[in-house]
C-alpha cells in the first residue's frame, strides 16, 4: 500500500506538471474565448481530483505508518 500511496503522489506532481503546460498552451494558442474558458474549468477540476486522490493516498499512508 505505501508503494501505491508514493505513486499516486508522484502521478499528481506529474498531473499539475501537464496541468499547469496545459494552461499556458491554451492561453497562448485558443482564440475562442469561451471555449478558454471551458477548457481551463476543465484543467482545473481535473486538477482538484488529482489533489483529492493525493489527499487519499495521505491519509492512508498516514494510517498505515501510525500502525505499523
Amino acid at each position: 500500500m505505501l508503494k501505491l500511496c508514493r505513486e499516486i503522489d508522484q502521478l499528481e506532481s506529474d498531473a499539475d506538471r501537464a496541468m499547469r503546460t496545459g494552461i499556458t498552451k491554451l492561453f497562448r494558442e485558443e482564440m475562442d474565448v469561451r471555449q478558454l474558458i471551458k477548457m481551463k474549468g476543465i484543467y482545473e477540476l481535473l486538477e482538484s481530483v488529482t489533489d483529492r486522490a493525493e489527499d487519499v493516498a495521505n491519509i492512508i499512508e498516514g494510517i498505515i505508518l501510525e500502525n505499523s
